[in-house]
């Protein structure tokens, strides 16, 4: 090994209960249809639905940690709108969705159509004159990014001659490829009343318009993972009491786009509150796929002192979290207090002209909502907002945190003050290395978070790990490199809070000043007048190896709880003994030529605590306690040197027995049902038939 350890690390354990979201089933029946075998039917949907959704779901798809969120506006500024949208409601539910937009890592376009754009029309010769790209596909983290941008939104007009749909659909998708959107890391709003003309007369069919150009770029949005949302504004009704073939393409395009994409979801706009809570849903979808938020939207009205009070939490590593409070018109609130733990901070809205800026929030008002963003709030489930305004107020809030941190790594030797991204440092000498959560050049402080998920020290090459220590706002260690060259190490941490499962800083040098060339180089320049005595060599210290590598785990827990055919049925897999202990030995991983025992040090990382460890001076036992992960690193430090060190990783995870076993007679079990219901229902329609 390179490198002796200066401090020892800590970890504290603790468990984060993951959210669990059920499913609902809902069906309607009448009374002279729900005969035998109806009843049947409805049983055997029941038992499907109990035994594929009653148990824990897929995650939510989910972008890369680093990779930017791409979304795309398709805004319909046709004439129809002044019937189906008179209160012009398309504007302040886009400028809505701007606003709550991620401070960091996100883009955005507006695509528009229906008026003839002439030269500013985008790819005329694809998407006719009608289609524009306003805004291309851009960075949309600063607040005068956001300004410029609902300033494009702010200027549709919904005088337009056409509404060509299918080619604004179509261009959102070109904008997303031609902008280099990933799989899966993107989205497209449609909004408009879909009452479709404008299109070529090639797409003609059916006394309306075909769904071909709707239908390519469907196909593009499908394969990409894209999912498309569509926000129909249908003030006037006329979707739903169609009289001419528009009206019927709108009735027939507001649930369909979502379906031919595959993903994505329909909504009839009515007022700011709906869209609210559908974006919301997006950004859940897009930055919270493993179900950490549990906030939904509340519904207040303001007292006849004009107040309304609206609690929240703000839950552990929340790197940004948006309170948005909708209405008709946002001039019905004058002011809101917005703090937790009784300290309060006071915002006048009455002469608002633009946003207010501090160091770790944003207020901003437009005409149907006031939006709040925070940046890295501290966790506590005693937050409000205040709201003061007319009396009698329809209020609706909804605070939606967006779990998005950088993780950087920072290394600093000598009379380095501050951390930088590389170092040097003579041999065994100090080097300290300091990892924390960043969020827009702030540091994330909460030392329960790092307490709770353990970060590693990872050199490239060897992929050798070092647990660090954990403080208020870090994750720290110091270490010595006795071998000259140059190192490359970076900082990991694994845990459920993190969108891929885990999170890695940047990478960080340390060089190591000095070689061996160096020193044969000096030794043959000074040559001794005579040869002076030696003393004979001491025998070389041979460093402490390491046999097997890294060790991986399964415990079936409870196995006396599964009868003995079902065990077998189902060929429960696993380690360890009847009792969910296994055992390592440290003569079978560790040895020292030199015949001196190592000695061995486990630091465990355990957050869950489904393990108890007990160990000795010839091994360590563990013990699954209940079901989880956890990884333990054992360090076999050279008695004679203990600078010398094998590591070796251990990874171990405990099944319940009956879990393990339902889950393997799940599908057989399903289709035994099935059959079994279907013989059921023949057998009784035969009888009743006789």
């Amino acid at each position: 090994m390179m490198f002796s350890r200066i401090k020892r690390n800590s970890l504290t354990k603790k468990h984060l209960p993951a959210r669990v979201r059920a499913g609902q089933l809902s069906h309607a029946i009448g009374r002279e249809a729900f005969c035998v075998p109806g009843r049947l039917l409805a049983l055997m949907v029941f038992l499907i639905w109990a035994v594929l959704f009653a148990l824990p779901g897929a995650a939510c798809m989910a972008a890369e940690e680093n990779s930017p969120v791409d979304f795309v506006l398709v805004l319909d500024n046709s004439g129809t709108m002044a019937k189906s949208d008179p209160e012009g409601l398309t504007v302040s539910a886009a400028k809505m969705f701007i606003d709550m937009l991620p401070h960091k890592n996100a883009r955005v376009a507006v695509v528009e159509f229906g008026s003839d754009y002439g030269a500013d029309a985008y790819d005329p010769e694809q998407y006719t004159n009608y289609v524009s790209v306003p805004f291309p596909l851009s960075d949309i983290t600063s607040v005068s990014q956001k300004l410029a941008c609902k300033k494009v939104i702010g200027g549709l007009t919904q005088d337009g001659e056409y509404t060509p749909v299918g080619y604004a659909f179509r261009a959102a998708c070109d904008v997303l490829e031609k902008g280099g959107a990933n799989p899966g890391d993107a989205g497209i709003l449609l909004i408009s009343d879909f009452r479709v003309t404008g299109q070529k007369h090639e797409d003609f069919l059916d006394g309306g318009y075909s769904y071909q150009s709707l239908e390519d770029a469907a196909e593009i949005a499908r394969k990409n993972e894209w999912p498309v949302y569509t926000l129909e504004m249908n003030t006037d009704g006329r979707n739903d009491n169609p009289s001419d073939y528009r009206e019927r393409i709108g009735a027939r395009l507001r649930s369909r786009i979502p379906d031919l994409a595959g993903n994505g979801d329909y909504l009839s706009l009515k007022n700011a509150g709906q869209a609210q809570t559908l974006f919301a849903r997006i950004f859940e979808q897009f930055f919270d796929p493993n179900g950490q938020d549990q906030a939904e939207t509340q519904n207040r009205t303001t007292d006849d002192n004009g107040i309304a009070v609206f609690p929240f939490s703000v839950g552990e590593m929340v790197a940004e979290l948006n309170v948005t409070l909708t209405c008709d018109k946002s001039s019905s609130i004058r002011s809101i207090e917005l703090g937790h733990g009784g300290q309060m901070q006071a915002y006048d809205l009455t002469a608002y002209t633009e946003p207010i800026q501090e160091d770790d929030r944003t207020v901003t008002k437009e005409d149907r909502y006031v939006t709040v963003k925070l940046m890295l709030p501290a966790p506590d489930d005693d937050w409000q907002v205040v709201v003061h305004g007319d009396a009698r107020t329809q209020l609706g809030m909804y605070a939606l945190s967006i779990h998005d941190m950088a993780f950087q790594l920072g290394v600093s030797a000598g009379d380095m003050t501050e951390a930088a991204d590389s170092a040097t440092a003579a041999p065994m000498g100090t080097v300290h290395f300091s990892a924390s959560y960043m969020y827009d050049g702030r540091r994330y402080n909460a030392n329960k978070v790092y307490s709770t998920y353990g970060a590693v020290l990872e050199i490239e090459g060897s992929g050798q790990q070092i647990p660090m220590m954990a403080g208020n706002s870090e994750y720290y260690i110091d270490l010595a490199f006795d071998v000259p060259g140059t190192y490359r190490l970076k900082a990991i941490v694994s845990g459920d809070t993190f969108r891929t499962g885990s999170i890695e800083s940047g990478t960080c040098t340390v060089t190591v000043e000095g070689s061996a060339a160096e020193s044969v180089e000096t030794e043959a320049q000074t040559e001794p007048e005579t040869e002076p005595e030696t003393e004979p060599e001491a025998a070389p210290n041979s460093p402490v190896e390491l046999f097997g590598g890294d060790l991986s785990w399964k415990i079936v827990m409870e196995q006396d709880a599964v009868p003995g055919f079902l065990k077998r049925f189902a060929g429960l897999p696993g380690d360890g003994d009847q009792d969910g202990n296994v055992r390592i030995e440290w003569a079978e991983h560790f040895v020292d030529p030199d015949g001196t025992t190592p000695v061995v040090e486990v630091t465990a990382n355990d957050p869950e605590g489904a393990f108890t460890v007990t160990q000795d001076e010839n091994g360590m036992t563990l013990h699954a306690d209940r079901p989880g992960e956890a990884s333990f690193t054992v360090v076999a430090s050279d008695a004679g040197d203990p600078s010398a060190q094998a590591v070796m990783n251990v990874n171990v995870t405990s099944y319940r027995a009956r879990d393990q076993a339902m889950r393997k007679i799940r599908i057989p079990a399903i289709l035994l049902v099935i059959v079994l219901i279907i013989v059921a229902v023949v057998v009784i329609r035969k009888i009743r038939n006789r």
